[in-house]
């Protein structure tokens, strides 16, 4: 190996476990789609907190991160207004201070393992009047960008929230192009957050205009539908007038939300950028039953289609923790992050490797094989039945009766079925494996992990649809979707969920060594049969 090329392989070590202010974090790019995964389940903090008038009027403290982290929290959403701050000379400068203020909190946030998302929020005054604030937009990035060129990737730009009004969808592109250009004379491979005009509206993606050859874009959108729940009693709304309307989680309601993420979800495949919700939450005033049930609903289907998201937000409204009274709003936490999620990151998981037996990586991890404790602790299984063991397969042999007493839905290769001329790759007969997925379900392991390094990953599936996979460690995630191209064909379309394919993952991700808990979650559209993973150590 030339020393050149092992400086390289340092630097893509030194990304991979995030290591803060590295000349090298600028050499070269992260997944992008790995990065969205990082920042996985965000907050939204400090935009309108006392501290950037003064450090000792803070409502924010340090021990704020480590509740954050220490909750199951991945990153932090910092609302960012340096307008009012800036100063009348030449250069639109930003004064020391307010940096001090934003520098205290980027090294707080990373300190406790979070990432940090720099969102740009003049988004009243830049809509209101962008040609009047057009320089001090540019001149905002110019300084942001320069002073944390040398940062680690653990520190994601946002360009501007919600642009609307005079800052239409033509002018919007032209503003964030110049932006971005900006940014990428000190920031070559920066993570940048960039959403559509119209408050980033999901229904507003098809005018929103990126440059084809920068792939280290996460395109965002907010989510606050329906508007008469979501903003009933708000003062600054057109629904302050209203009161106790619900949202139950109805079939019809649920619906009507994966459809409009749907539209979203489909945008991000064929443009192929992830996506970050970076806004939803539902006002004080609406009946509380109903806040944590659109919350929860909200931050689990956004996790079905492998996205990251944003709640809105810590402190002032919409709250989550109730800085006055130094306690959590538990109700709207544990809908966020659901209690056997905390657990698993406090390590206090409950589940027991099936037959007392962890699984070995690297090796093989047999799908099948998920842990033992049930639905809701080992797994998640979305109509409570199971449709291969004891229901298709009835006979009395082990294959027939395995694990037939749960819900997960667990079959057996079979020579009518499985033994096919359309496999993509030649499939063992008699062995089992996890069939019937649907979005949303996911299972969890307890693994040994003998080596601490880079592995890759490789999958046994049959999948209906182009579908994918996400997989987590401890509850963090490990790398981005993996995709699992559809292995259907219209010449057979009898046993379509049957035809095996072998996918090898490209990219790589870092695993600890030692006991761990994997997780893996079925993202839409679901329908995909795993027989196993296979990890390979590659370093």
């Amino acid at each position: 190996m030339t020393r050149q090329t092992n400086c390289f392989v340092c630097a893509v070590l030194l990304f991979a476990y995030g290591v803060a202010a590295q000349s090298s974090a600028q050499d070269v790019a992260a997944d992008t789609f790995s990065q969205n995964q990082r920042i996985g389940r965000c907050v939204n903090i400090l935009g309108y907190d006392p501290i950037w008038r003064s450090r000792d009027e803070a409502r924010f403290q340090s021990k704020h991160f480590r509740l954050l982290k220490d909750a199951g929290f991945d990153s932090v959403r910092i609302n960012l207004h340096p307008f009012r701050h800036m100063k009348g000379d030449p250069g639109l400068t930003i004064p020391e201070s307010w940096f001090e203020t934003l520098d205290w909190a980027v090294s707080e946030a990373t300190s406790s393992g979070l990432m940090v998302v720099l969102d740009f929020h003049e988004f009243g005054a830049m809509s209101d009047d962008p040609e009047g604030k057009h320089d001090k937009f540019i001149a905002v990035w110019q300084q942001l960008a320069e002073h944390y060129k040398n940062a680690s990737n653990q520190i994601v730009f946002e360009i501007l929230n919600e642009p609307s009004k005079k800052l239409t969808p033509e002018l919007w592109n032209k503003y964030l192009q110049e932006a971005l250009s900006v940014i990428r004379k000190t920031n070559p491979n920066r993570s940048v957050i960039v959403g559509p005009s119209f408050w980033n509206s999901i229904d507003h993606l098809q005018e929103l205009e990126l440059p084809a050859r920068d792939r280290n874009l996460i395109v965002t959108v907010h989510y606050y539908t329906p508007m008469e729940f979501t903003h009933q009693g708000t003062d600054w709304s057109t629904h302050k007038d209203k009161s106790n309307v619900d949202w139950l989680g109805t079939a019809e309601e649920r619906k009507a939300m994966r459809d409009n993420f749907s539209k979203a979800a489909t945008w991000s495949r064929e443009n192929d950028r992830p996506i970050f919700l970076g806004e939803f939450g539902a006002y004080e005033k609406a009946p509380m039953k109903s806040r944590v049930i659109y919350t929860d609903g909200v931050a689990r289907t956004a996790e079905s289609f492998g996205w990251s998201w944003g709640y809105w937000q810590f402190d002032s409204d919409f709250i989550l923790y109730d800085i006055d009274h130094d306690t959590w709003v538990s109700s709207i936490r544990d809908a966020l992050i659901p209690l056997v999620d905390q657990d698993l990151r406090l390590g206090r998981y409950s589940g027991k490797p099936f037959k007392n037996k962890a699984q070995t990586i690297p090796g093989r991890l047999e799908c099948e094989f998920y842990d033992e404790g049930g639905e809701g602790l080992a797994y998640h299984e979305t109509d409570g039945r199971n449709h291969g063991s004891g229901e298709l397969n009835r006979g009395d042999s082990e294959l027939h009766k395995f694990r037939k007493d749960e819900d997960v839905d667990t079959s057996y290769t079979k020579a009518d079925w499985d033994d096919s001329d359309f496999n993509l790759v030649p499939q063992e007969l008699g062995g089992l494996y996890l069939g019937w997925t649907a979005t949303g379900e996911w299972l969890r392991y307890s693994v040994d992990v003998e080596q601490a390094g880079t592995y890759t990953v490789s999958a046994m599936y049959t999948s209906r649809y182009d579908g994918s996979i996400q997989i987590t460690c401890d509850g963090k995630a490990i790398g981005g979707p993996i995709p699992l191209k559809s292995t259907a064909n219209a010449n057979d379309e009898k046993r379509n969920w049957h035809h095996w394919n072998y996918h090898e993952k490209a990219s790589a991700f870092e695993l600890p060594s030692g006991r761990h808990v994997l997780t893996i979650r079925i993202l839409a559209p679901g329908n995909l049969n795993l027989d196993y993973l296979l990890f390979k150590l590659v370093n």
